[in-house]
């Protein structure tokens, strides 16, 4: 479960869109729950059925960085949003919907994984909590992606800049709120733990 709670702030972490690194750090986190849940397979029963959903997010996110790197690599995305033409700025809006959709649903799959074998856990303090948080997170994901659709499509600067700050805004809530969700996560980790210490005395 160690590399469960290692690759969860990579994989909601959002950056800009038309990063390609945006993509990696996501890859890199989809890549350290994949392992995560091929040692848990012999306790949770839905461990490989939430490993076949990886396989297509991290297949995606690698396409992703090598479409989006070559796009930024070829000047077509301009220091301003507007001059970049429209059918490149929609891609990248299409990549990282799936990108950041396809994250907090993995999410919300893990938490059904633990919370459908609860009674490997000590207690369902922590797991409440993590369910709490990522609800959260599912919004305040959907609030950011919604402001950078407008920020980056909208024709005029000045209503553009009002949804950045928007956006900017509903980062630095999902970066407090990544930490708190690996936080609580750790604690169900935690939780696991000291069931399976208690089994074997």
């Amino acid at each position: 479960m160690n590399f469960l709670v290692l690759g969860t702030p990579f994989l909601l972490f959002m950056l800009n869109y038309d990063w390609p690194l945006s993509y990696a750090i996501k890859l890199v986190g989809a890549v350290f729950i994949f392992i995560g849940l091929t040692e848990l397979k012999n306790e949770f029963l839905s461990a490989d059925k939430t490993k076949r959903l990886l396989m297509p997010f991290i297949i995606l996110n690698a396409v992703s960085a090598v479409v989006i790197f070559c796009i930024r690599s070829g000047n077509a995305f301009d220091k301003d949003i507007l001059k970049v033409p429209l059918c490149f700025r929609l891609l990248a809006l299409l990549f990282w919907a799936a990108a950041t959709i396809g994250a907090v649903y993995i999410m919300k799959q893990i938490y059904h994984l633990l919370d459908a074998d609860r009674d490997l856990l000590f207690g369902t303090v922590n797991l409440v909590k993590l369910e709490y948080t990522l609800k959260k997170i599912y919004f305040v994901t959907i609030f950011v992606y919604i402001s950078n659709v407008f920020y980056v499509l909208l024709p005029y600067r000045q209503t553009g800049d009002f949804f950045g700050v928007l956006m900017a805004i509903g980062k630095m809530f999902l970066y407090v709120l990544i930490i708190v969700a690996t936080v609580r996560l750790f604690g169900v980790r935690s939780d696991y733990y000291r069931k399976a210490e208690d089994s074997e005395e």
